[in-house]
């Protein structure tokens, strides 16, 4: 019992900055980047047929390295339930407050606004939950926040809530990754940094419950009332 109340303290405190594990989370973040860019530009005809599957593996696989390398808990990267009623009732509150909030927004920025589900909603759901939120969060909630977590600590407090440099450090990427996934030379793309903001949220949800389940389902939740909000 004494020996998990110090790794807590360790988790939660000032962080081991012995460990090299920046420099882990940015090496495999810049072999994701150049990994995207390499199957988006294969010529090979069977690797253009599935270069989205392909480019979303590297975000389960690459963190599988350093985890096995380092005989890492898949525990420790989110991939366990404490509560799943207190997880729901969060998933709730937070959605109550968010999703409202963000149909406001567009209610009063676009006049004519015209929200509607004209989307495959089955099949959508299951790729927003299987194919974009699970590989994103996996990597840059489960893997990356959580490594800079360990490496600097969680130094503050926020509405209940351990968090620290990590969360902003492992947005920022979430956030960056998002033009240069889309194309960075066209000028569009990098109006998708805007998700830095609904990463903070996930970043959040990641902390305060522990787990990945919180942030995958309320990124998938986002994105599906983004594509109704925007029909």
């Amino acid at each position: 019992m004494a020996d998990v109340a110090a790794e807590d303290v360790g988790q939660l405190g000032d962080g081991d900055e012995k460990s090299p594990r920046t420099h882990e989370v940015l090496i495999l973040f810049v072999l994701l980047v150049l990994g995207t860019f390499a199957i988006s530009f294969a010529p090979w005809p069977g690797v253009a047929r599935h270069s989205r599957l392909l480019q979303l593996s590297l975000y389960v696989y690459l963190p599988l390295i350093p985890i096995q390398i380092f005989k890492l808990d898949l525990r420790d990267f989110g991939l366990r339930l404490e509560s799943l009623g207190q997880s729901l009732w969060r998933l709730i509150m937070v959605s109550l407050i968010v999703l409202p909030a963000t149909a406001l927004a567009f209610a009063l920025l676009e006049p004519g606004w015209d929200p509607g589900i004209d989307f495959p909603f089955i099949p959508t759901v299951w790729d927003q939950l299987l194919c974009v939120a699970f590989p994103e969060e996996f990597f840059f909630r489960g893997y990356a926040q959580a490594r800079l977590d360990r490496g600097w600590g969680r130094r503050w407090s926020v509405l209940g809530a351990r968090v620290g440099p990590g969360l902003l450090v492992a947005n920022a990427l979430f956030a960056l990754i998002h033009p240069l996934f889309m194309g960075p030379m066209n000028p569009g793309s990098w109006l998708r940094l805007d998700v830095f903001f609904p990463g903070l949220i996930f970043g959040w949800l990641r902390n305060r419950s522990e787990s990945l389940f919180e942030p995958l389902i309320f990124h998938a939740i986002c994105n599906l009332f983004l594509f109704s909000i925007v029909s």
